[in-house]
């Protein structure tokens, strides 16, 4: 549950920081959510991250139809690494997931999924990971409908250090709090509603979303506490929102 995760400020900052930046993104939702993305491999020190939806079998087996990623050091890691995608060899390190059809995601680091004498033991270690240099992960996980799929991993090269609690908790959050992340299609946060502030509103705004106090979005812009009082008073009443609470709300979740 979100409630019990354990979050330091700074990460709470720095995740709503990056909320805030893709909201200023141009483009559709994929260049979203590939900013989004790269910037919480770049929090969570990943070096590949991929994303992908698509059908999953009655017999298990898993059938992207989108991907996006990023990270790779050269075309052949990414053409091994994403081919692991649908290997069969895989589903065993996943099966214990297993999240409920329209529920939430799950979030798990490898070592919850599979103890380190068994992954650098298996096939599919041998055959994917170490030729494409990738070795620990952590995963999010959810299941819109039955046979449907939204998954996205962060990755990190071998001799690297594990994914911690930390990663884990990141990736959660983010997981389960901009849900336009599990799909193919999202409300366009750059609505012509967005597009039509000018363009010291649109700072106001990425600075609120940002966690910056009003005194301290003053100093910055070298504005007045009156004058930025009165953007934060006109950006609630475009937005249709009554503070920053719901605000951000309304951006996490791509309303």
């Amino acid at each position: 549950m979100i409630e019990d995760l354990e979050l330091e400020a700074t990460d709470v900052r720095a995740a709503l920081r990056l909320v805030a930046e893709v909201a200023a993104v141009p483009g559709n939702l994929a260049c979203r959510r590939r900013h989004l993305l790269t910037g919480l491999a770049r929090l969570a020190g990943a070096d590949v991250w991929m994303w992908a939806e698509g059908w999953v079998g009655d017999d298990g087996q898993v059938v992207p139809r989108l991907l996006q990623d990023g990270g790779w050091s050269h075309e052949e890691q990414r053409r091994i690494g994403l081919g692991a995608l649908a290997a069969p060899e895989r589903l065993w390190a996943e099966r214990r997931i297993e999240p409920r059809p329209g529920g939430p995601p799950r979030t798990h680091m490898r070592r919850e999924l599979v103890p380190d004498d068994r992954w650098y033991g298996s096939t599919f270690f041998q055959r994917w990971r170490a030729p494409a240099d990738l070795d620990d992960f952590v995963v999010s996980i959810r299941r819109p409908e039955k046979n449907t799929f939204s998954r996205f991993g962060l990755h990190r090269r071998i001799g690297r250090e594990p994914f911690g609690p930390r990663e884990r908790n990141l990736v959660e959050f983010l997981s389960a709090e901009v849900d336009w992340l599990h799909r193919a299609e999202a409300p366009d946060i750059a609505s012509p509603l967005l597009d039509s502030l000018s363009g010291r509103q649109r700072e106001v705004l990425h600075k609120l979303l940002a966690g910056e106090s009003r005194k301290e979005i003053a100093s910055c812009l070298a504005l007045s506490l009156h004058t930025v009082n009165e953007h934060v008073r006109l950006l609630y009443a475009r937005l249709g929102v009554g503070n920053r609470g719901e605000l951000l709300a309304r951006f996490l979740r791509g309303g």
